[in-house]
């Protein structure tokens, strides 16, 4: 994405340059810049988008291994058993 990006941002100086040198008025250019400006957007909307999903699972993935040194450290031993709990189980 950076690349393409980078690409683009180039392209665009490149059109900048030619239409100073010309000195006119380009519909050409114009037209030009215009497509280069919406997929410059385009990219960074991209961007925006798998930034935002990339954060959202590295906090999904960090969520995980909380619960997971959680559980290596907590004690689930039970101290007694209550027959009504696996009674409950089998007939609902």
């Amino acid at each position: 994405m950076r690349r393409g990006s980078r690409i683009k941002k180039k392209e665009m100086i490149g059109f900048i340059e030619e239409n100073a040198r010309r000195g006119s008025d380009n519909t050409d250019f114009d037209e030009h810049y215009a497509k280069i400006s919406a997929e410059l957007k385009e990219l960074q909307k991209i961007k925006t988008q798998y930034t935002e999903q990339q954060a959202r699972q590295d906090s999904f993935q960090r969520r995980i291994e909380d619960m997971k040194k959680f559980l290596k450290t907590a004690d689930c031993k039970l101290s007694e058993f209550d027959n009504q709990l696996d009674a409950g189980k089998r007939y609902h």
